[in-house]
């Protein structure tokens, strides 16, 4: 029992049951003075709480401070460079035929289908003939009848020539008149340009058939040459109109175990590249794998698109294993030029800054990548590991492969480790 409750209890027992009397003066203070005493310890016990949490933070702090940041290095080491320039395009088969129908009609059937390996002259799919065949037959009629009128024309010629020959003997002993030969000669010239114009006819007519007759060859749509069938774009049933353009019914690649890199080379890089040079390049289907190329051929033709110029190189791609497609994107890294025996730095070094002069503006727009002489001769800096932290080497560098670059002058030497990276220290 507390003395609050004590004192409560006595001044009920001293005034009765039936009114509780007010507390006194003396039970008022003690209440009061015990509430302060809460009070003042709860305010104690968070003072000291903040304390302890002030406190381990600058211990955190201070201990945090005595470790350095950590430093990674590269190291400067003499090789080959290997000079190149990126470009991207797809990939083709070396050769490649659209092969269409010459003739309209309705296709009875498809004999092949994609991936089908064919041989030059083998049918693909045929079309139905009725019509053709009924064409031919008509142009058999004409060449008939051609030759028919040319028989009658030469036997009317003969008479004409016949007659011609009488009158003229007759008109020699005077017993035909000067009129009389003049027209025989004029209808015997008829009658030879009548033979003519049959001759000419007959011909028409023979052409006509031949004519019918290859669209009724043609009805059968073979392979040009030998391949393997990349697309096919019918069906059987299907009606073909050939009369405007001639539709593609199938593409077939002569060979995909050679295949062609089409690639967009961006114009300031194009003096760079020449046929004969090396390449390297890579696809999604294949990550990881780089497979060799060679440039055959740079064409002279500009391509605009967005206002960038850029021009094609067709690079020879061996495909003996079979894991490249047609139409794959590709990423090709064309090798211009080899440097022997250069002296290397990463490229990660030159782009390397202390802590102090990345926070400072200025030095970190004159030190990233820029030049610290206002020579011809660009002078660029790169950081080593000193006694009292980062010291700053100047050096002037040359070609570049993208991951290091030539070191043309400067105080570098082979096996020299560079900065190439800092972690601050953690708290």
């Amino acid at each position: 029992m507390t003395d609050a409750e004590q004192v409560q209890r006595e001044g009920e027992s001293q005034a009765g049951t039936n009114a509780p009397p007010a507390p006194d003066e003396e039970v008022q203070q003690r209440l009061q003075g015990q509430k302060g005493r809460g009070r003042w310890w709860k305010r104690g016990a968070l003072a000291a709480v903040i304390a302890l949490v002030i406190g381990g933070v600058v211990v955190s702090q201070q201990s945090g401070d005595d470790e350095g940041p950590r430093y990674q290095s590269g190291h400067v080491v003499r090789g080959e460079l290997a000079v190149t320039v990126a470009a991207t395009g797809r990939l083709e088969a070396r050769e490649m035929v659209d092969v269409g129908a010459e003739v309209s009609g309705r296709l009875l059937e498809v004999l092949v289908d994609h991936n089908d390996h064919v041989k030059a002259g083998q049918v693909l799919a045929t079309i139905d003939t009725k019509r053709l065949d009924a064409r031919a037959r008509e142009a058999s009629g004409q060449v008939r009848l051609a030759r028919a009128e040319l028989e009658g024309a030469r036997a009317e010629a003969a008479l004409r020539l016949e007659e011609r020959d009488r009158v003229q003997t007759l008109a020699g002993r005077g017993l035909a008149s000067e009129q009389a030969l003049e027209t025989a000669v004029a209808e015997a010239r008829r009658a030879e340009a009548a033979v003519e114009m049959a001759k000419a006819r007959a011909s028409m007519a023979h052409a006509g058939l031949d004519a019918a007759r290859d669209d009724v060859a043609r009805a059968q749509i073979v392979a040009p040459i030998d391949g393997i069938v990349l697309a096919r774009n019918v069906e059987p049933g299907q009606t073909l109109a050939s009369s405007f353009q001639v539709p593609v019914l199938f593409q077939i690649a002569r060979d995909l175990r050679e295949l062609r890199l089409h690639v967009r080379v961006d114009e300031a890089d194009v003096a760079r590249v020449r046929e004969g040079q090396t390449a390297t390049f890579t696809v999604e289907a294949h990550p990881g794998r780089k497979f060799p190329s060679r440039v055959v051929s740079l064409r002279n033709v500009p391509s605009i698109e967005q206002g960038v110029v850029s021009y094609e190189a067709v690079l020879a791609v061996q495909n003996e294993e079979g894991l490249l497609r047609p139409g794959m994107t590709a990423t090709a890294t064309i090798v211009t030029e080899r440097v022997s025996d250069a002296l290397l730095v990463p490229n990660a070094a030159l782009r390397f800054l202390p802590l102090e002069q990345a926070k400072d503006d200025a030095t970190q727009e004159e030190s990233r990548g820029s030049r610290v002489s206002k020579d011809d001769e660009p002078r660029h800096r790169v950081w080593k590991l000193g006694e009292q932290g980062p010291e700053a080497v100047a050096l002037s560098i040359g070609r570049s492969d993208g991951e290091q670059t030539e070191v043309l002058s400067g105080e570098i030497e082979v096996g020299m480790a560079l900065l190439v990276d800092v972690e601050e220290a953690k708290p």
